[in-house]
């Protein structure tokens, strides 16, 4: 049998590992990305780019397309860029011509050799647009979508789905079908449907049917991965050809290598580098990172004080030395 870890090849990107970065609304900050480039990720991925603010250029939507310092924009199979990573971003509309045009503004800023489309997205106000998990409804606008861009850009293209909308209409069969149809590179299936957001459990028994229909082409799982050794699983399992970690990620960057024997002391000094991260970047108020501290602190098994500091953190620090003050306080024990 194959390793379950070993590099991934999406169009004519090489990855140098198959437990890839997910796109995460709100999060995927480019202190984020920064950090887990560090623990391993093999590619940095925007959060969701409304296509239709790229074409109006608008301050909020570019500051989302920034780079970080590890990623690059061009193929790096092409050129000598040391250990960056190569950058992509993931975009969202519900029109074809609307992505056609907004890679056109794009190629303006970055030329990014992975562009990813949303079609997985279960927020109401996004669904409400035609956009995300919605273009699940028409396959056929799938193609159309991944058509107009591969006919703009020279990247790579892939397209997030789920299983369909609901558990009555489950059509991720035939939109991937339609993705390959357009040209697609790629295809990443969250095991859900778009009803049950992050309900339930993922069903790998669906990731592993794309594949088998799809032997030929790369598939990736997403939903419920947690860990290292999850990640492994779900691609032994499924037989596609890595995994997407998202929520699993948050708080937790050893996930892209190894995270099976960390110490608390570890988890506290990547939440260090996070927040120094976080101040260097300063594309969001320092408060912004609080959202990230349950995910870190729950993860620390043998520690006092992390009721107290987690109050701190969340309720009083607006400062960079409050949050080191406060992290400080923990007491690592048996690590």
């Amino acid at each position: 049998m194959e390793e379950a870890i070993h590099p991934l090849k999406i169009g004519t990107l090489t990855l140098k590992s198959n437990i890839v970065q997910a796109p995460l609304a709100s999060y995927s900050s480019r202190s984020y990305r920064h950090l887990c480039a560090l623990y391993g990720s093999p590619i940095g991925i925007s959060e969701m780019v409304s296509a239709e603010g790229l074409l109006r250029e608008g301050e909020k939507t570019l500051s989302l397309i920034k780079k970080a310092e590890t990623e690059t924009d061009v193929n790096y199979d092409k050129e000598n860029i040391g250990d960056k990573i190569p950058y992509a971003i993931q975009l969202f509309a519900s029109i074809p011509d609307s992505f056609k045009k907004a890679v056109r503004v794009l190629s303006k800023h970055l030329d990014v050799p992975l562009i990813d489309i949303n079609a997985a997205c279960p927020v109401q106000k996004v669904l409400r647009n035609g956009c995300g998990g919605a273009l699940m409804n028409n396959p056929s606008l799938i193609k159309e979508i991944v058509k107009s861009i591969k006919g703009e850009s020279g990247a790579n293209v892939s397209v997030k789905i789920r299983l369909g909308m609901d558990n009555n209409n489950i059509n991720y069969l035939e939109c991937a079908e339609a993705a390959f149809e357009g040209g697609a590179d790629a295809v990443s299936l969250h095991a859900r449907t778009v009803k049950a957001i992050y309900g339930g459990s993922a069903d790998y028994s669906h990731p592993k049917n794309l594949k088998e229909h799809f032997k030929e082409k790369t598939i990736l799982t997403s939903g419920d991965i947690f860990s290292h050794k999850i990640a492994k699983e779900v691609i032994n399992l499924t037989g596609t050809d890595g995994v997407l970690a998202a929520r699993g990620a948050i708080g937790n960057p050893f996930i892209f290598s190894d995270d099976e024997n960390v110490k608390d002391a570890d988890y506290i000094a990547a939440l260090k580098t996070h927040l120094r991260l976080h101040v260097m970047y300063g594309d969001t108020p320092l408060r912004d990172l609080r959202k990230f501290i349950p995910y870190y602190f729950k993860h620390l098994k043998h520690s006092k004080n992390i009721k107290d500091v987690k109050t701190t953190i969340c309720c009083s620090a607006s400062s960079y030395d409050d949050y080191i003050n406060a992290i400080n306080r923990i007491t690592p024990e048996n690590s």
